[in-house]
Protein backbone atom coordinates (compact mmCIF):
# COMPACT_ATOMS: atom_id res chain seq x y z
CA UNK A 1 0.00 0.00 0.00
CA UNK A 2 1.64 3.53 -0.41
CA UNK A 3 0.41 6.15 1.85
CA UNK A 4 0.77 9.51 0.73
CA UNK A 5 1.50 12.18 3.01
CA UNK A 6 -2.39 13.06 4.79
CA UNK A 7 -1.99 16.83 4.27
CA UNK A 8 -3.23 19.81 2.12
CA UNK A 9 -0.46 21.91 1.08
CA UNK A 10 -1.15 24.64 3.98
CA UNK A 11 -0.52 21.87 6.91
CA UNK A 12 1.82 22.14 8.90
CA UNK A 13 4.19 18.99 8.93
CA UNK A 14 3.39 18.21 12.81
CA UNK A 15 -0.33 17.46 11.55
CA UNK A 16 0.95 15.50 8.88
CA UNK A 17 3.08 13.39 10.51
CA UNK A 18 0.56 12.68 12.99
CA UNK A 19 -1.72 11.48 10.55
CA UNK A 20 0.90 9.24 8.28
CA UNK A 21 1.39 7.64 12.32
CA UNK A 22 -1.74 6.71 12.62
CA UNK A 23 -1.91 4.88 9.69
CA UNK A 24 -4.55 7.07 8.28
CA UNK A 25 -4.36 7.44 4.28
CA UNK A 26 -4.72 10.81 2.31
CA UNK A 27 -3.96 12.84 -0.34
CA UNK A 28 -0.93 13.61 -1.88
CA UNK A 29 0.70 17.02 -0.55
CA UNK A 30 -0.09 19.65 -2.68
CA UNK A 31 -0.88 20.02 -6.59
CA UNK A 32 2.40 21.71 -7.63
CA UNK A 33 2.83 19.09 -10.55
CA UNK A 34 3.19 21.10 -14.00
CA UNK A 35 2.91 19.22 -16.86
CA UNK A 36 1.95 19.99 -20.15
CA UNK A 37 -1.15 19.10 -21.70
CA UNK A 38 -2.27 15.64 -23.14
CA UNK A 39 1.03 14.55 -21.15
CA UNK A 40 3.36 16.42 -22.95
CA UNK A 41 7.14 16.15 -21.35
CA UNK A 42 8.40 18.66 -19.19
CA UNK A 43 11.95 20.35 -20.22
CA UNK A 44 13.25 18.45 -16.84
CA UNK A 45 12.21 14.90 -18.69
CA UNK A 46 13.55 15.81 -21.69
CA UNK A 47 16.08 16.33 -20.28
CA UNK A 48 18.24 13.31 -18.66
CA UNK A 49 20.69 15.36 -16.93
CA UNK A 50 17.75 17.07 -14.90
CA UNK A 51 17.92 17.12 -11.23
CA UNK A 52 16.06 13.78 -9.66
CA UNK A 53 13.96 15.96 -6.87
CA UNK A 54 13.12 19.74 -6.48
CA UNK A 55 14.92 20.14 -3.25
CA UNK A 56 13.18 23.39 -2.25
CA UNK A 57 10.14 22.21 -3.25
CA UNK A 58 10.44 18.91 -1.27
CA UNK A 59 11.19 20.89 1.67
CA UNK A 60 8.49 22.97 1.48
CA UNK A 61 6.14 20.16 1.54
CA UNK A 62 7.91 18.20 4.72
CA UNK A 63 8.33 21.66 6.85
CA UNK A 64 11.82 20.95 6.04
CA UNK A 65 11.76 17.61 8.20
CA UNK A 66 14.36 14.83 7.18
CA UNK A 67 13.04 12.75 9.60
CA UNK A 68 9.49 12.72 8.46
CA UNK A 69 11.66 12.42 4.58
CA UNK A 70 12.96 9.25 5.82
CA UNK A 71 9.82 7.63 6.90
CA UNK A 72 8.27 8.80 3.32
CA UNK A 73 11.24 7.40 1.89
CA UNK A 74 11.05 4.25 3.64
CA UNK A 75 7.09 3.53 3.20
CA UNK A 76 7.72 4.34 -0.54
CA UNK A 77 10.72 1.51 -0.88
CA UNK A 78 8.73 -1.33 0.50
CA UNK A 79 5.55 -0.62 -1.70
CA UNK A 80 8.03 0.24 -4.67
CA UNK A 81 9.29 -3.00 -4.81
CA UNK A 82 6.22 -5.00 -4.75
CA UNK A 83 5.07 -2.85 -7.57
CA UNK A 84 7.92 -3.97 -9.58
CA UNK A 85 7.22 -7.11 -10.18
CA UNK A 86 3.25 -6.37 -10.89
CA UNK A 87 4.48 -4.07 -13.23
CA UNK A 88 6.57 -6.38 -15.31
CA UNK A 89 3.84 -9.06 -14.84
CA UNK A 90 1.26 -6.52 -16.52
CA UNK A 91 3.80 -5.59 -19.54
CA UNK A 92 5.11 -9.40 -19.98
CA UNK A 93 1.30 -10.07 -20.12
CA UNK A 94 0.44 -7.27 -22.38
CA UNK A 95 -2.09 -6.07 -19.70
CA UNK A 96 -2.71 -2.38 -19.87
CA UNK A 97 -5.66 -2.47 -17.50
CA UNK A 98 -2.95 -3.40 -15.04
CA UNK A 99 -0.22 -1.59 -15.89
CA UNK A 100 -2.22 1.49 -15.66
CA UNK A 101 -3.34 0.63 -11.84
CA UNK A 102 0.04 -0.23 -10.76
CA UNK A 103 1.82 2.93 -12.71
CA UNK A 104 -0.96 4.99 -11.28
CA UNK A 105 -0.04 3.72 -7.85
CA UNK A 106 4.04 4.72 -8.67
CA UNK A 107 3.02 7.88 -9.89
CA UNK A 108 1.01 8.67 -6.80
CA UNK A 109 3.73 7.80 -4.38
CA UNK A 110 6.18 9.76 -6.14
CA UNK A 111 4.06 12.95 -5.82
CA UNK A 112 5.42 13.44 -2.20
CA UNK A 113 9.07 13.77 -3.10
CA UNK A 114 9.08 16.44 -6.14
CA UNK A 115 10.41 14.23 -8.15
CA UNK A 116 8.80 15.46 -11.89
CA UNK A 117 10.89 13.08 -14.31
CA UNK A 118 9.86 10.03 -12.62
CA UNK A 119 6.39 10.82 -12.02
CA UNK A 120 5.76 12.12 -15.51
CA UNK A 121 7.14 9.05 -16.49
CA UNK A 122 5.07 7.39 -14.39
CA UNK A 123 2.25 9.11 -15.94
CA UNK A 124 3.56 8.29 -19.37
CA UNK A 125 3.71 4.80 -18.42
CA UNK A 126 0.09 5.25 -17.20
CA UNK A 127 -0.99 7.03 -20.30
CA UNK A 128 0.09 3.75 -22.14
CA UNK A 129 -1.51 1.31 -19.75
CA UNK A 130 -4.68 3.07 -20.46
CA UNK A 131 -4.23 3.30 -24.23
CA UNK A 132 -3.80 -0.26 -24.48
CA UNK A 133 -0.91 -0.28 -27.02
CA UNK A 134 2.23 -1.37 -24.72
CA UNK A 135 4.55 -0.99 -27.60
CA UNK A 136 6.95 1.83 -25.48
CA UNK A 137 6.04 0.10 -22.20
CA UNK A 138 9.16 -1.57 -21.80
CA UNK A 139 11.21 1.09 -22.46
CA UNK A 140 9.00 3.51 -20.72
CA UNK A 141 9.44 1.27 -17.33
CA UNK A 142 13.25 0.90 -18.17
CA UNK A 143 13.48 4.76 -17.95
CA UNK A 144 11.47 5.01 -14.80
CA UNK A 145 12.93 2.66 -13.00
CA UNK A 146 16.43 4.60 -13.78
CA UNK A 147 14.98 7.77 -12.62
CA UNK A 148 13.51 6.13 -9.44
CA UNK A 149 17.31 5.22 -8.64
CA UNK A 150 18.32 8.90 -9.17
CA UNK A 151 15.92 9.74 -6.70
CA UNK A 152 16.21 7.42 -3.90
CA UNK A 153 20.28 8.57 -4.35
CA UNK A 154 19.13 11.78 -3.87
CA UNK A 155 16.98 11.24 -1.70
CA UNK A 156 19.18 9.29 0.76
CA UNK A 157 22.13 11.78 0.51
CA UNK A 158 19.86 14.61 1.37
CA UNK A 159 18.75 12.49 5.13
CA UNK A 160 22.30 10.91 5.22
CA UNK A 161 23.62 15.10 5.55
CA UNK A 162 20.51 15.39 8.35
CA UNK A 163 23.17 14.08 11.17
Amino acid sequence: MIWCLAAAPHTPPREARFSMTVGERGVVMGDSHRYGPNGQQSAASRHPGAEPIQVQELMDRIGGDLELLEHLLTIFLQDYERCVGLVQQAIRNGDGEALHKWAHRVKGALGNFAAHSAYELAQRLEQIGLSGDLSEAHATWERLQAEIGRMKAALEAMIARKG
